[in-house]
């Protein structure tokens, strides 16, 4: 249960009477008093404020209120705080009757002595600057190992106890896999290490763990819980989406150790980062994850502050362990952040491209090898294929550079007026940064078969509609007054398309020109999205087709990215498409490289030492830069010096869309990522009412009192935003996650409140401790396995959780740390536990989420529309439980069971509870009981006629060791009560040993199997089983 600050105030003075007697602690002793009891009238929020008095500030407490001050320093006499508190008079005493708060005698005598001691007031703890403490000296250093043992064991010490005896070698390994891996150890794991349980050999398997592929899958868990991460959109109807990428990004992050920093960046901001790759895309899918509606008369303007809120919200809560979400209707009343803070806070995520209302498509397709090799899965270290063909392509494209850095160039001059030119944009390729799409891979092809200009030719052949298309592109293709765009197509004469389609895209794809029947029903007829411009061209040769820009919505100033080759039916070939435009070649960045570096400044799609050139004025690049930049131009984009590597350039293109075959071999995943538009303005929005538009507009900003970005004149991004998130600047962010590490691992944070660090949270029971790692994870590099390391190395980490006597009488909360903690495992790994020791555990790490076995009808309240839970088949019916597939409406009632969240909003720390569902899940959920029945098979296949062998090696496998004679005595009865009962009821043995989808054996006798699945059903339910000590 978690502890008040007032609780928690008790608990402290009572273990260290001494400490606080000497000299009262602000942090420790006070501000958690005042937080509680005052500054909901007497703090941050202005509006709320009450007499004009503000107690979280000295200035506020020491102003002169007409004559006398609420704290006068020494002087608890004359101090209205004091008389306020001790008064008689109902009116006057404070906290008000009527607010339900009281003040005890103790915490009355605290503040008087506070007061005598000169009241002095400390900034709040978490927002101090991080300073790496010194750890303290100490005496008995026998049980000192790193420095944590310095910090915890010297107030242990100080406080009159001694750390717990080290746990013996067998809870240690157990507790070790179980909190790296999320499972047990199988006996050989164990045995390992427990037949030389050395020093040498504990650092090793703690090595050896965290390079596992199930430590990533382990710390995904309470990420996914604080990014609230789940299958479905949540709200009225609850559909699924597509996300699942970014469970598999997660896991590979911890398991490649990506510094926290690069994770942060990649999360807020992945999508900015310049060529980001695709798993980058996918972490910035973290901005997608909040609960969307669907809802046909849902209000647009009311869901965009619902989301927006939401956004803030959580990351306040994931990367600061901060309350944001409660400055949206007034200033925070127990922290410094203000409505403004809020809501310019919101504005960093305007620019996030979304539709508001309706079904959410996923907008990135990415290989599943792609994610395979994310995740660093068995044979994606050899080279493969797709490998081979970009280390060709990369080859090409240096060989290519070094030519045309030998071409001449000069800028162009004017002569006369200018005048059309065939500006040829597709032959052989797509053009420059192009990203080559469709329902199928494009298909180049050569002569014999038709090919009208340069050396290949696109086919396709199709028998409905089919399309191939680029987007993307750069440098563009420019409009001009009196443009016309053309193509040439070559139909089959014995298969013929019905129809076939060009269409344009310059930011938008509605503009469409076609030939034929209309088969292809996108755009509306007559109108610039689709445009008909006669009957098929004549088959068995080529025709150039026109189309005058103009007729399609295209006009002066625009700039094409993408273009489509549609047709419906039959085969057709594509070939050298462009347009004829008027040229002014000095400012036409297909002839001025001065011009086409103006228009790239701001381009993405460039190499990254490029885009960083092209944003340097021209006169402060070096000569390497300009160099480097001329050569790009000549190679890719200057209509006369490209087309002298049209061969290059078209086997380079080839080489693109072989590589891109190959990792679409194994399949694609589609996945909801951030994309970056035109942000949206941003207004405060008065008691957060989205009705009320009368705020004033705010601009993306970071809290006022926690700095400011120095982003000059332009608009702050969310690039800005995670790059302040994980700066020296910043006290928050490494304290947050260290804190959150340690929780992990000794079954508490060092501050008790993981969702808030402010003003209603909890002082660190060591903060010395807190910022000596906080500091030391931002020096390492943000390296998280090496704070984890750090930890369960320890000797605090390796102590009994058997606690003295007197230690459980004077700290039963453990805030000492002088002992390790037990607690029953989280509802995943419950899950897993059961699996993996029964052998049914698929250890397939990554991909989509599967559907385990769930009580019919669970589904029958979700509608809009209606749908029923259809479980997985075959081996994703035995993945880990981080795999499940989560409805945020109904969560797996297994999981729920055993605290897992909705995933609905940020949970920072899982409720344990203890309650009779947890067993009868335990007793009859299908998975439990296939994995008791499955674990019994093992002990009747692997020894034979030995009952007190089988014991002990369910023993073994369920707990890591042997049955205690007493409990192998109540064992061995309840098996000869169960055999006797099968004997006389066969039938039930055989409904018994029929659950689940995998068959029993059949040369096993179902009543003998169904007695000892009765055994190990027990075993599986005990706490032992599920619990870590």
């Amino acid at each position: 249960m978690r502890m008040t600050c007032r609780s928690f105030l008790f608990t402290l003075a009572a273990m260290l009477p001494a400490i606080a007697l000497a000299k009262v602690d602000f942090t420790r002793d006070i501000r958690p008093i005042l937080s509680e009891n005052c500054f909901h009238c007497h703090g941050p929020d202005k509006k709320k404020r009450k007499a004009k008095l503000r107690l979280d500030l000295p200035e506020g407490a020491t102003a002169d209120l007409g004559g006398y001050q609420a704290v006068v320093p020494g002087k608890p006499g004359e101090s209205e705080l004091v008389d306020r508190i001790t008064t008689k008079d109902k009116d006057d005493h404070m906290p008000p009757r009527k607010s339900g708060k009281k003040l005890v005698p103790e915490q009355i005598e605290i503040l008087k002595q506070w007061i005598a001691e000169g009241g002095e007031y400390e900034m709040h703890w978490a927002y101090r600057p991080l300073e790496k403490s010194v750890p303290p000296e100490i005496e008995k250093t026998n049980f000192v190992r790193n420095d944590i043992d310095r910090f915890v064991f010297a107030k242990a010490y100080a406080a009159g106890f001694k750390p717990s005896p080290a746990a013996d070698p067998t809870t240690l390994v157990r507790r070790l896999y179980l909190d790296l891996l999320g499972m047990p150890p199988t006996p050989d794991e164990a045995d390992d290490f427990l037949k030389a349980p050395s020093e040498e050999a504990y650092l090793k398997l703690v090595d050896k763990l965290m390079d596992d592929p199930r430590f990533g899958e382990r710390m995904a868990v309470p990420w996914l819980d604080l990014v609230r991460f789940a299958d479905t959109v949540g709200y009225h109807s609850d559909n699924a989406m597509e996300v699942s990428v970014y469970r598999d990004y997660v896991i590979g992050a911890f398991n490649k150790n990506l510094p926290y920093d690069q994770f942060v960046i990649e999360n807020i901001a992945g999508d900015l980062l310049p060529e980001a790759t695709a798993m980058q895309k996918v972490a910035s899918g973290y901005n997608r994850l909040l609960q969307t509606t669907e809802e046909g008369g849902a209000q647009a303007d009311e869901y965009v502050t619902i989301y927006q809120a939401d956004r803030v919200r959580n990351f306040g809560n994931v990367w600061l362990a901060a309350t944001t979400g409660c400055s949206q209707c007034h200033d925070h009343k127990y922290d410094p952040y203000t409505m403004k803070d809020f809501y310019s806070m919101a504005a960093f995520f305007a620019d996030v491209k979304e539709k508001v209302l309706g079904r959410r498509s996923p907008n990135l397709k990415l290989p599943s090898a792609e994610i395979e090799e994310w995740l660093g899965l068995p044979g994606t270290g050899k080279e493969s294929v797709a490998e081979k063909k970009k280390k060709q392509r990369e080859e090409l494209e240096k060989a290519l550079l070094v030519k045309a850095a030998k071409e001449p160039y000069e800028e162009p001059k004017l002569a006369g007026q200018p005048e059309p030119v065939e500006k040829v944009w597709i032959e052989d390729a797509v053009p420059g940064n192009g990203r080559a799409q469709g329902n199928s891979p494009w298909k180049f092809v050569s002569k014999p078969e038709p090919v009208f200009g340069g050396q290949k030719a696109t086919m396709r052949e199709a028998s409905g509609l089919s399309q191939h298309f680029f987007d993307g592109a750069n440098p563009k293709l420019p409009i001009s007054k009196g443009t016309k765009l053309f193509a040439h197509v070559y139909l089959d004469t014995l298969n013929p398309p019905k129809q076939i389609m060009l269409q344009f895209n310059d930011g938008s794809w509605e503009h469409r020109a076609y030939w034929g029947e209309s088969k292809i029903n996108w755009g509306k007829e007559g109108q610039v999205s689709r445009r008909k411009m006669g009957p098929l061209p004549e088959t068995g040769k080529w025709v150039k087709l026109e189309v005058n820009a103009s007729h399609v919505g295209l006009n002066p100033g625009a700039q094409l990215n993408g273009w489509a080759f549609s047709q419906f039916g039959g085969k057709a070939y594509w070939d050298k498409a462009g347009a004829v435009t008027t040229v002014d070649p000095t400012k036409d960045p297909a002839f001025s490289f001065n011009a086409w570096a103006e228009q790239q400044k701001n381009a993405k799609g460039l190499p990254s030492n490029l885009q960083a050139s092209l944003k340097l004025p021209q006169e402060k690049r070096t000569d390497a830069q300009q160099k480097d930049l001329q050569t790009h131009y000549l190679a890719y984009v200057h209509e006369l010096s490209s087309k002298k590597f049209s061969k290059e350039r078209a086997k380079i293109n080839e080489l693109k869309l072989q590589e891109q075959a190959s990792k679409n071999a194994k399949g694609v995943r589609a996945m909801l990522v951030s994309e970056p538009t035109k942000p949206r303005m941003v207004k405060i929005l008065p008691r957060g009412n989205w009705l009320d538009k009368s705020g004033e507009e705010v601009q993306p900003a970071i809290p006022e009192f926690l700095g400011k970005l120095e982003v000059g004149d332009k608009r702050a991004t969310r690039m800005d935003l995670a790059k302040w998130v994980v700066s020296k600047d910043n006290p928050l962010t490494s304290r947050a996650f260290v804190n959150r590490a340690w929780k992990l691992f000794f079954g508490h944070g060092l501050s008790r409140r993981l969702d808030d660090l402010g003003g209603q949270g909890e002082p660190p029971t060591h903060p010395a401790l807190l910022d000596h790692l906080s500091a030391d994870f931002q020096d390492n590099g943000w390296n998280v396995k090496e704070l984890i390391k750090k930890m369960v190395t320890s000797e605090t980490y390796r102590q009994s959780s058997i606690p003295s006597e007197k230690l459980m009488q004077k700290d039963p909360g453990n805030h000492l740390f002088a002992r390790q903690a037990r607690f029953r495992l989280d509802a995943e790994f419950v899950r897993d536990t059961s699996l993996s020791i029964s052998g049914l555990l698929i250890p397939t790490v990554g991909g989509p989420s599967v559907k385990p076995y769930q009580p019919a009808g669970y589904w029958r309240h979700l509608n809009f529309p209606a749908r029923k839970w259809q479980a997985s088949k075959g081996n994703d019916l035995f993945r880990r439980g981080v795999y499940t597939f989560i409805c945020r409406s109904f969560p797996h009632p297994a999981m729920v069971a055993f605290d897992a969240p909705s995933r609905e909003e940020c949970v920072a720390e899982r409720p344990r509870s203890n309650i009779p569902q947890q067993a009868l899940v335990l007793l009859n959920d299908p998975v439990f009981v296939e994995s008791a029945r499955v674990l019994a098979e093992r002990l009747l296949i692997e020894v034979k006629g030995d009952d007190g062998k089988r014991l002990t090696l369910a023993f073994r496998l369920a707990l890591t060791r042997e049955p205690a004679p007493r409990e192998r005595q109540i064992l061995t009865n309840l098996l000869s009560a169960q055999r006797e009962r099968y004997k006389a009821n066969p039938e039930d043995a055989k409904k018994l040993v029929a659950t689940g989808s995998k068959p029993a054996p059949a040369n096993l006798e179902p009543q003998e199997l169904a007695a000892w699945t009765s055994i190990t059903r027990a075993l599986l339910n005990i706490y032992e089983t599920t619990a870590r000590f």
